[in-house]
């Protein structure tokens, strides 16, 4: 199985209106479609103060929003074969720009930046990495050694492998890179990748998914600060192909892991110790579906679960969910959630499927 499925499915968003009570329920307005996308960053990529989005697809496409919930599109950007993107200020102009992971039309596997013009467009790519024998299989953007500059996180797996390295990238603040470092974990070949303080010292920490000895497991690598990492922590998990979502779900402070898998039903939920490591949580039971993201959904101060297919589990508190509520199938790769229309209880979810 890969991170992406073997389908590139169309791109959905939904704005959600809420009121701040406990377990008010959801309610979406009428989705709008943007292609077939398989990978998703938002970021105000034009300077009006709306939050528009980035769609990644076999083009990447950026959709300009209105601050109504609603977009339109800009020209194509780039070729790529299944992208995975990041936004943010990788050149410190102060204008968001998109970091791609993918095969680049052409043949190879690179990971290239895409300085934002403060338009919506962008100017040409720049080769940021060129592997040729190995693939990409997800991408995130963070502050690894807390000096103001956007760094990278990579899984990297090599072709016909099942297993490969995440690997970290620091930022110049230019839009360079300095050669990739290993963070010590292993990577799946569909595991995605998150950033959080797991042990509460101020430092960005990273976790992912491994198969150590044919179990899927948890890898935490603490960061050190300067762009190094200890040994990983290990923490097996159930025997299903696992997405996971990073908060406190359980309320004690600390950040935590919610667990679904792919076919799976329930949600397994890991209270962060403070250390790296997990201790086992609530599971629900026949809830569930793959985790794209966690947010709080209706302003109850709790992280919900936003699955594949648009189901939303909202968080009854303790990481107890209530079964989830489905507003499409139960399909899906990725997604976002944002402040995308301009008032200020609006929220949107944007998911690929």
């Amino acid at each position: 199985m890969t991170a992406r499925r073997s389908t590139v499915f169309a791109l959905a968003l939904l704005v959600l209106a809420f009121v701040g009570a406990a377990q008010t329920p959801v309610t979406f307005l009428q989705p709008e479609s943007f292609g077939s996308c398989t990978s998703l960053a938002a970021a105000d990529f034009n300077g009006d103060g709306n939050l528009d989005l980035a769609c990644a697809g076999t083009t990447i496409t950026v959709w300009l929003g209105d601050g109504h919930g609603h977009f339109h599109q800009t020209p194509r950007t780039l070729a790529a074969a299944n992208p995975w993107i990041v936004a943010g200020d990788f050149n410190g102009d102060g204008i968001p720009d998109l970091v791609v992971a993918s095969t680049i039309v052409g043949g190879r596997n690179q990971l290239v930046l895409l300085p934002g013009r403060g338009d919506g467009a962008f100017g040409a790519p720049i080769t940021i990495v060129d592997l040729p024998s190995s693939n990409f299989t997800a991408l995130a953007a963070a502050d690894l050694t807390r000096n103001g500059r956007l760094d990278l996180v990579v899984a990297v797996l090599p072709a016909g492998d099942d297993s490969g390295t995440v690997e970290a990238l620091l930022g110049n603040g230019d839009g360079t890179f300095q050669t990739p470092v290993t963070t010590g974990a292993s990577a799946a070949n569909f595991t995605n990748i998150a950033v959080a303080d797991f042990n509460g010292d101020g430092i960005p920490d990273v976790i992912s998914v491994a198969i150590i000895q044919f179990t899927y497991t948890l890898q935490v690598t603490l960061g050190n600060g300067e762009g190094t990492f200890g040994p990983p922590i290990d923490t097996p998990i159930p025997s299903v192909p696992p997405t996971f979502a990073v908060a406190d779900f359980t309320g004690n402070g600390l950040p935590g892991v919610a667990l679904s898998g792919f076919g799976a039903n329930d949600i397994y939920v890991l209270e962060g110790n403070g250390d790296g490591a997990f201790s086992p949580g609530p599971v629900t039971a026949g809830a569930a579906s793959a985790i794209l993201l966690a947010a709080d959904l209706n302003g109850d101060g709790q992280p919900d679960l936003v699955m594949s297919g648009m189901g939303v589990a909202l968080n009854q508190g303790g990481g107890v969910f209530a079964p989830a509520v489905w507003y499409q199938n139960q399909l899906g790769g990725g997604g976002l959630a944002g402040d995308f229309p301009g008032a200020s209880h609006d929220r949107a979810v944007g998911w690929t499927r």
